[in-house]
């Protein structure tokens, strides 16, 4: 349970290293490498659950005390390092913008509500997928570790496999994804007949989230410059928002209904995010601020 409790002030402070990653490649990478550099950018929270996760779980079995003392504070002065040789940051390539500049645009406003509820469900399953873990098959920490990394392993996945749809149409991509999300994480945490298949169904939702969170932010970067930059902002402070509705929402459906009512309640929030942004028919001579 602490395993899995523990990733909510965690998911915090990674939550604001992928702002400005995500930032990064808005405002830095060329246009002709920029999916490739957002893709890099996002894969750096899931491999760093690939091999933190498993190195916390083998700690944790002696002291949990152990784990939070040795592996963030190495990697912290190992991180620090590497920035403090980093060069001068080059320019932005487009001036900040008003955040209400981007929200004027009606597709920017239902791609931004759909991300916070896509991330809404996707933090409630990673704050109690460990705490499901053991409790209905007596994973020990390390085991648990291992099986967090999968789910991680196929994130990076997703993400890797879908960036080669970064530039088509995202909308379909985004309501496809999320209801996979949406059906997957229901029967997870609602049918628990095995770990083997438990373990298959969270490696299912990673690898949807992995990609969705791609296309995604993929789009935002397509959008003109005008409400680019404001709108990646307010993107990515849907990750470090959905902690917080995530973990309360999963965790008040965990305390009232047990884990089919908290499927339930992840389950409605993919759905929502899926029905946002369903394919649309855009009226003649309609103006919006969209993608270049």
């Amino acid at each position: 349970m602490l395993l899995a409790m523990s990733q909510v002030p965690v998911g915090a402070g990674i939550g604001i290293l992928t702002t400005a990653g995500t930032l990064a490649a808005a405002e830095w990478a060329p246009p002709d490498y920029r999916s490739i550099v957002l893709s890099r950018a996002l894969i750096g929270q899931p491999f760093a659950w690939i091999v933190g996760m498993p190195l916390i779980g083998v700690a944790g079995e002696a002291s949990w005390r152990y784990a939070w003392l040795a592996f963030p504070l190495l990697a912290a002065v190992l991180a620090a390092a590497a920035v403090a040789k980093r060069r001068e940051a080059a320019p932005a390539l487009s001036a900040p913008t008003q955040l209400r500049t981007a929200l004027a645009a009606p597709e920017v406003r239902r791609w931004l509500a759909a991300d916070v509820l896509a991330n809404t469900g996707w933090a409630g399953t990673l704050v109690y997928a460990g705490a499901l873990f053991v409790q209905s098959y007596g994973t020990s920490a390390g085991v648990t570790g291992m099986l967090l990394a999968i789910g991680a392993g196929a994130y990076v996945v997703g993400n890797r496999a879908l960036r080669r749809f970064a530039d088509t149409e995202p909308w379909p991509w985004l309501m496809g994804l999320a209801l996979q999300l949406a059906a997957a994480v229901f029967v997870f945490w609602s049918f628990r007949s095995s770990l083997a298949l438990t373990t298959a169904l969270f490696a299912a939702a990673a690898f949807a989230a992995g990609g969705r969170a791609l296309l995604s932010s993929a789009y935002g970067l397509s959008l003109a410059p005008e409400v680019r930059s404001g709108a990646m902002a307010m993107r990515s402070a849907t990750m470090q928002f959905g902690y917080f509705t995530g973990s309360l929402a999963a965790g008040t459906a965990l305390a009232l209904g047990g884990y089919p009512a908290l499927g339930t309640t992840i389950g409605v929030f993919f759905l929502g995010a899926a029905l946002v942004v369903r394919p649309r028919v855009v009226p003649v001579g309609a103006t919006a601020l969209g993608p270049r």
